[in-house]
Order: structure tokens, then sequence, then C-alpha cells
């Protein structure tokens, strides 16, 4: 397998990512999508990309769940639900995380 071959199997397993991130998602699906063993398109993915599949996938959902919440009036709960997270806990931690704010005083900058 060349290279070139690698690396189109790899965007290949992104592209599914992408087209699914909403969805409950394995990554073990994604490889099998593009051909590759899990082990190697965790490896290669992380070395093309630069983050693991996984936080790739909560990284997506994240971004979406920002959208949705400057461009809705949904509750939280709702969000997290819908952007694939299993709790508000856990989307309300790794929102912060990510943006450096709270998802409450994010929606509160909008109603300013």
């Amino acid at each position: 397998v060349t290279r070139k071959d690698l690396l189109r199997r790899i965007n290949s397993g992104k592209a599914y990512i992408d087209a699914n991130y909403l969805c409950v998602i394995d990554i073990k699906d994604a490889a099998s999508y593009c051909c590759l063993s899990e082990y190697h398109f965790f490896r290669l993915f992380r070395k093309v990309f630069g983050i693991s599949p996984y936080q790739y996938v909560i990284r997506k959902r994240l971004f979406h769940a920002r959208s949705v919440l400057s461009e809705n009036q949904l509750p939280i709960s709702d969000v997290a639900m819908l952007t694939g997270f299993a709790n508000v806990s856990a989307f309300s931690k790794s929102f912060r995380k990510q943006f450096g704010i709270a998802p409450s005083s994010f929606i509160d900058s909008f109603k300013s």
C-alpha cells in the first residue's frame, strides 16, 4: 500500500466521520469504511490531522452545537442531546474546554 493510497483512505475515513458525526459513531466503523484496522486508522488519523478521531468527532459536535445555540432558542439539554452528547454535564464540560465559556454564558452573550 502506497502513501498516496493510505492518505486517500484516511481522507475517506474523515469524510465518513464528517457525514455521521451527529450519530452514535464508532471509530471501528470509520476504520472499516476505509479498509484499515482500527489501530492503523487511529494512528494514521492522528498523524495526518494532529488529533485523534474521537477528539475530531467531539470537536465537530461542539462547533455544530455552538452554531445551534447561536441560531436557535433551544434549551441546552436539547442541544446536548441533538449533538450526540450523553448528558448535559458532559456537553457543558466539553463546551467550556473547547471555547472557554459555559454554554449558558454563551447563550447569554446573544441576549444582551
